[in-house]
Formats: structure tokens, C-alpha cells, sequence
């Protein structure tokens, strides 16, 4: 097969193994035997993306802690090079604040630091940025108080299905505490509750704060509780706010 697709696509096959650290000892090793086969085709290259020191340690639970696990991994590398860790510069490239327009100001200001909240790893980071970018622009406007809550409940839907899809079922049923306990803990969501109910003021007393944050819960019990037949008068809100959120939440548009 490797001589088939070198003699018709290149004159090198180059193949990359990642997080062969991940993998469970005994296949991490058998891997490592076979690509050992390879070692003397000077036509195939294999570049193996891993954390040595937790392949290492890996390596020597399996054998037992005698067999000197390092000169073992080192015989099937020729070239070694470290990946520094990004620098807080770095680290911004990939931050939600990089395209931030008046248009999605809220949906990326409250994505970015409920990512903070949770810790999300480098690739869900990537994957829940990615989420939010292909949100329609249409979304998150100034136009009315329903986008501003489109923007909060997206952003708590994408993240939701990234890291706890049961706890994503109860939001979409109206029975999640997401709301009303950890939303209150992000400063974004506080400047975004005084922006909306409030009279925009960076500050408020705690128990105004509450009561807005009381407010935001009632909305959400109006839009995603499919039993509720409560009509909400203070902002306008259609019975459509769910279905909403869930298509932009898709990438898509709601018509």
C-alpha cells in the first residue's frame, strides 16, 4: 500500500501518529513495533505527536518498573523537538475577542469567559470558538431584548453540548440550574444583566443584581419550559425565543 501511494501522489509518505500517549499502554507499544519496520525506508517519515514523559511513564508501569522505559522510547526517534508552552500573547490568538463585532459583542463576551469558567481545554476552546463563529451574524443585534437573550442562551447551549450533554438536555427543558448558579459567577454576565434590566450601570447593589439575575431565570423558564403557558409582559419575548435558540445554536437562522 505505502509503495503504491508514494509511486503515484510523492516521492515521500509522511505520517502523523498523535496522542499516542492517550492510547492504552499495550497498543501505544504494539504501534511503536510496527512503524519500527518502516525505520529503514528512507521514503517514509513518521512524525509522532505525544507528552514523552507521560509515554514514559506509561511504558514503565507496563514492563515493570526495572526496564528503563526512556532509552527504550529514544531508539525510535531520530529528531526531538519541544513544544514550548504559548505565552499569554499566543494564548490570545485564540481567544473570542479577536473578531469581535458590535453585532455578537455579548454572545462572544459571555462564550469567552464561561470558557474561563470551566477550564476548557486548548481543543474544546477551539471547538466551542469555532461554534460560536458560525452563530448567524443576525444574532446577538441590538434590536430587541429577545437577541440579547438569544446571545446568553446560545452561548450556554454550544458550551453545554461540548462538555455535558445530559446537563444540555435539562437546559432545553426548562430544568436546568445553569442559569441561575453559574451564570452569575462571570463579570460579563453581570455587566450583561445591568445592560439589559438594569439602568446600565457597571455597579448595582448585590440585591439588585439578584433580582435582575431573578429576572433572566424567569425568561428562560418562559422560553424553554414547554409547559408553561405564562405570558411574559416585561420584555417581548415570543413563544419562539427556544426554537430560536436552538437554530442559531446549529448555525442557522430560525424563520
Amino acid at each position: 500500500m505505502f509503495n503504491d501511494i508514494i509511486v503515484e501522489r510523492a516521492q515521500k509518505l509522511i505520517i502523523f501518529i498523535d496522542e499516542l500517549d492517550r492510547c492504552r499502554p499495550s497498543f501505544a507499544i504494539e504501534m511503536l513495533e510496527r512503524i519500527k519496520h518502516y525505520f529503514d525506508d528512507e521514503r517514509v517519515i513518521f512524525v509522532v505527536s505525544l507528552n514523552k514523559e507521560q509515554l514514559i511513564h506509561t511504558i514503565t508501569n507496563y514492563y515493570g518498573s526495572g526496564f528503563d522505559a526512556t532509552r527504550y522510547l529514544n531508539k525510535f526517534f531520530d529528531v526531538n523537538i519541544n513544544l514550548p508552552v504559548m505565552d499569554r500573547y499566543q494564548k490570545q490568538s485564540i481567544e473570542f475577542s479577536e473578531q469581535r463585532t458590535e453585532r455578537k459583542y455579548w454572545l462572544h463576551q459571555l462564550a469567552e469567559e464561561v470558557s474561563d469558567y470551566y477550564h476548557l481545554s486548548l481543543r474544546d476552546k477551539l471547538i466551542y470558538k469555532s461554534r460560536i463563529e458560525s452563530v448567524p451574524s443576525s444574532t446577538g443585534t441590538y434590536i430587541s431584548s429577545e437577541s440579547y437573550f438569544i446571545s446568553l442562551f446560545v452561548a450556554c447551549i454550544i458550551l453545554l453540548d461540548i462538555i455535558d450533554i445530559p446537563e444540555k438536555k435539562k437546559f432545553l427543558e426548562g430544568k436546568s440550574a445553569f442559569v441561575a448558579s453559574v451564570l452569575p459567577e462571570l463579570k460579563a454576565y453581570q455587566r450583561f444583566v445591568n445592560r439589559l434590566i438594569g439602568d446600565g450601570n457597571s455597579t448595582v447593589e448585590e440585591s439588585q443584581f439578584q433580582s435582575n439575575c431573578e429576572e433572566v431565570v424567569k425568561v428562560y423558564k418562559y422560553a424553554f419550559e414547554t409547559e408553561s403557558d405564562e405570558y411574559y409582559e416585561r420584555f417581548e419575548i415570543s413563544r419562539e425565543l427556544k426554537q430560536k435558540c436552538i437554530a442559531a445554536s446549529n448555525g442557522h437562522k430560525y424563520y
